[in-house]
């Protein structure tokens, strides 16, 4: 990205950045700290460059060199439209950045987010943190059922093979 992709970002005004993000050639690309377009979008709350990013599948949940997503900087930049859009996006509140923080840590150091933004992201942290519980013990399920069935073999197979051991020896010699 260059300067003048991240002056027209900081111009504060939505349809400058949205000039300046239709004009990128790779909506994934990110600068020397690891920041995209959805990083600076959130940071400085241009709902519209947003929800047009994540329409191109830009992902939710990148993280820039520190270990920041853009629902960190939504919050670092005091935007709680961002932070709502976010959420409801499926944007992962679990993220620790480098300096142990996670989004919701972040938001209850901010004076100036509304403490409903703040009970929100609490709420959403431990609904994400469940569904995510949910979703690995599925996972574990499926992985023990096939690694059972991989370690046994089909039925028949396991049958004849019990049948055989049971067979005194002196009888396979022929």
């Amino acid at each position: 990205m260059d300067e003048s992709f991240f002056d027209r970002m900081q111009s504060g005004d939505s349809s400058t950045a949205m000039l300046a993000i239709t004009s990128l050639p790779d909506l994934m690309v990110q600068d020397e700290d690891g920041d995209n377009a959805l990083h600076l979008c959130a940071k400085y709350g241009y709902i519209e460059c947003i929800i047009h990013l994540l329409s191109q599948e830009v992902p939710i949940n990148t993280v820039n060199l520190v270990g920041q997503s853009a629902l960190h900087f939504a919050i670092l930049g005091h935007q709680p439209l961002a932070v709502n859009l976010l959420i409801q996006q499926g944007a992962n509140p679990t993220i620790v950045d480098k300096h142990g923080d996670t989004p919701l840590e972040l938001a209850k150091k901010d004076v100036t987010l509304s403490d409903d933004i703040v009970e929100a992201l609490m709420h959403y942290t431990e609904e994400f943190g469940e569904q995510k519980s949910e979703e690995t013990i599925q996972t574990l399920r499926t992985q023990s059922s096939d690694l059972r069935d991989r370690v046994r073999g089909p039925r028949s197979k396991r049958v004849s093979f019990i049948i055989h051991e049971e067979v005194p020896p002196i009888l396979w010699e022929g």
